[in-house]
């Protein structure tokens, strides 16, 4: 583990080279917005997104000049252990907020948990379809309101 006080400054060139990198990287961004968007129209054309949860994540990524680190993602920082993780809940089975707004849940929850989460979505909640060789558990009860895992279990 190099610490950031090991690390010299990145020269012009290293910050040249990460500049590059993060203009392309956010030219692939807009293609995978403009893929989102095409999803989102096609499920709600085809009259099924109030019925649909949706989920949106991504990797790590790597550093790019970031706590003074080149290309290279692997240190115990929070920006380094931390991932974005979204989840559109169908509206019939939404939680709210009393003033309408967006749920926040705080509870942590892993890629890992991924595959049992959609798992017991699909197949009704409580887990029982979900292998015990599996890693990882499900975060479905974080994101249905009790009336909702009751009415859909």
């Amino acid at each position: 583990h190099q610490t950031v006080r090991n690390v010299p400054p990145m020269d012009d060139t290293q910050i040249e080279e990460s500049d590059r990198i993060y203009r392309q990287r956010l030219g692939t961004l807009r293609s995978v917005d403009d893929m989102v968007k095409a999803i989102l129209t096609e499920l709600e054309e085809s009259g099924v997104l109030d019925n649909t949860f949706i989920f949106y994540t991504a990797d790590h990524g790597f550093h790019l000049g970031q706590l003074g680190m080149g290309f290279d993602k692997r240190q115990l920082y929070e920006t380094d252990i931390r991932v974005p993780l979204f989840v559109r809940v169908p509206a019939a089975m939404r939680r709210s907020e009393p003033d309408g707004g967006t749920i926040v849940v705080d509870s942590p929850v892993s890629h890992v948990d991924l595959a049992p989460t959609i798992l017991d979505l699909a197949t009704g909640g409580k887990g029982k379809y979900v292998p015990e060789s599996w890693d990882g558990l499900s975060y479905a009860p974080l994101l249905l309101p009790d009336s909702a895992k009751e009415e859909h279990a």
